[in-house]
């Protein structure tokens, strides 16, 4: 395989897994969801040209932002409606959008270290719910339990994961 394709399939990857939060980042930045689905392929297009300017040691989430936002003041500067947003106003919802994404990133990898320390029941409980998109229902006749003791360890796991967030959150200082 080319280094050519290799990055390209790098690139492919990195989008996939990270469309959704760059794509919520850009529906914060612009009134309706056609233009958000504009921005968002003219972003991935940029990003694709500038991906050799990515450093694999980075947040390619927060890179991908910013190119988002270029295109977001892009979009403003060509739309000029009614002026809606100053460039400073842009620039200050721009910089939450950012911040608020940075925040759910630290709370989404705090679960993902509290998920991986649960036991193994509890492990498996949480890939069959959320991983596997099981029903309740379902998951009490796979594992032989009765409703409501698949309810009850599902309220003990939610407590425990919510402990854990916070902690670890507390801990780093946020």
């Amino acid at each position: 395989m080319s280094n050519k394709s290799s990055k390209t399939k790098e690139f492919t990857n990195l989008l996939t897994a990270n469309y959704p939060r760059i794509y919520n980042f850009i529906l914060t930045l612009v009134p309706n969801k056609a233009d958000a689905d504009d921005i968002m392929q003219d972003t991935s297009v940029i990003m694709l040209q500038k991906f050799d300017s990515f450093r694999p040691d980075s947040d390619f989430v927060s890179w991908a932002a910013q190119i988002a936002k270029y295109e977001c003041l892009k979009y403003y500067r060509k739309k000029r409606r009614k002026s809606v947003f100053t460039s400073e106003v842009f620039e200050l919802l721009a910089e939450e959008a950012q911040y608020q994404q940075d925040e759910l990133n630290k709370r989404i990898e705090a679960l993902k270290t509290c998920v991986s320390k649960q036991n193994s029941k509890d492990c498996r409980l949480i890939d069959m719910r959320y991983f596997k998109g099981m029903k309740l229902r379902e998951i009490a006749e796979q594992t032989e339990r009765s409703l409501q003791s698949v309810f009850r360890s599902f309220s003990r796991i939610h407590l425990n994961l919510i402990k854990c967030v916070r902690n670890t959150l507390e801990r780093e200082g946020l």
